[in-house]
């Protein structure tokens, strides 16, 4: 078996026994197999990108000489982490994808074809976003609040900061029909 072969087995071994075991919420293992993979996939691409770049460009070297291995560093692991988070984001929410397509599917959205394609069976012009939301049983800005009209006392402060933040567009954006919203 080539070393390579062996190296690239055992990094996505890594990354999916990361993306598996770490988690606090339980993750299936063929959802931690497809973040590793892309994460091996992104990492891989990462280490090419560096050495392309540190062969061709050389001023790293001759502006820092001996120092430049701490910024070269610190970039390589902000580089790194991210494409681990990647893999883990993705990962984890492999398996909520397919929950979302149920849920789509049960709300008469979309529907499987014969060649198991997905295929749009709702008009977007009959329906607002505020429609899909109670479809698939999000919460939305009206329904967040108690009998009193007010939100319960553990989401008031967060809930007040959203509302700062974008305004009242949203209440307007979910009386809009899906076909303006997507385009």
């Amino acid at each position: 078996m080539a070393p390579h072969v062996l190296a690239i087995g055992l990094e996505i071994l890594a990354f999916t026994g990361l993306y598996v075991i770490v988690p606090n919420s339980p993750a299936p293992w063929r959802d931690g197999l497809i973040g590793g993979l892309l994460a091996v996939l992104l990492l891989g691409i990462l280490k090419l990108v560096f050495a392309l770049y540190f062969m061709v460009f050389r001023a790293c070297q001759n502006i820092y000489g001996a120092l430049a291995t701490i910024p070269i560093f610190l970039i390589w692991l902000y580089a790194y982490w991210t494409v681990n988070l990647i893999g883990a984001v993705f990962g984890a929410s492999f398996s909520d994808f397919s929950n979302i397509i149920a849920q789509l599917i049960a709300a008469g959205y979309v529907e499987m074809s014969e060649d198991q394609s997905l295929l749009l069976a709702h008009d977007p012009t009959s329906a607002s976003l505020y429609d899909l939301c109670s479809d698939l049983g999000l919460a939305t800005a009206t329904e967040t609040t108690d009998e009193s009209g007010d939100p319960p006392a553990e989401k008031a402060g967060a809930l007040a900061a959203l509302r700062r933040r974008r305004g009242d567009r949203s209440r307007s954006a979910a009386g809009q029909h899906l076909s303006r919203i997507a385009g």
